[in-house]
């Protein structure tokens, strides 16, 4: 479905800490699904960083559809992830962000950090979201069997 034929219903910010090098614990769902087909999100923004930014560290970080113990290889072949972050103090020193244009998600999404420098430390994400009106649940169940595919 076009950009263009949806609804804007609003925006969503959701920031938070989960702890690196997790990937399917109840920290890792992002719950956006209201209970309705006809509605959608679209990913504005993906960021992340560490929780004491002080050292230098190597932060990445991916959403997903489902589960992705793959944390650290990024498939952007892949339908089931769709967007993805890195943030760096040390020999890159830079934010990166790539977000899936083409995706609307219906359900829950999920997702997993890495800190390629410290172990079991927390990481902040940022999320920013579109919600938009699709219109009918059968654009809601295409979108869900495309990022499924």
């Amino acid at each position: 479905m076009a950009k263009s034929e949806m609804k804007l219903l609003g925006r969503r910010v959701c920031t938070g800490r989960i702890k690196e090098g997790t990937y399917q614990d109840s920290e890792n769902l992002i719950q956006i699904f209201d209970g309705k087909f006809d509605t959608g999100y679209k990913i504005v923004s993906f960021k992340v960083a560490p929780s004491s930014p002080t050292v230098g560290q190597e932060i990445i970080g991916k959403l997903s559809t489902t589960p992705k113990s793959s944390i650290t290889l990024w498939k952007w072949d892949d339908d089931e992830e769709v967007a993805w972050a890195h943030w760096g103090t040390d020999k890159y020193q830079d934010d990166y962000g790539n977000v899936r244009d083409n995706t609307i998600l219906v359900e829950d999404f999920y997702i997993s950090t890495y800190n390629e420098t410290l172990d079991n430390q927390s990481v902040n994400y940022e999320i920013i979201l579109e919600k938009y009106d699709l219109g009918n649940d059968w654009t809601g169940a295409l979108a869900m069997v495309k990022n499924k595919t």
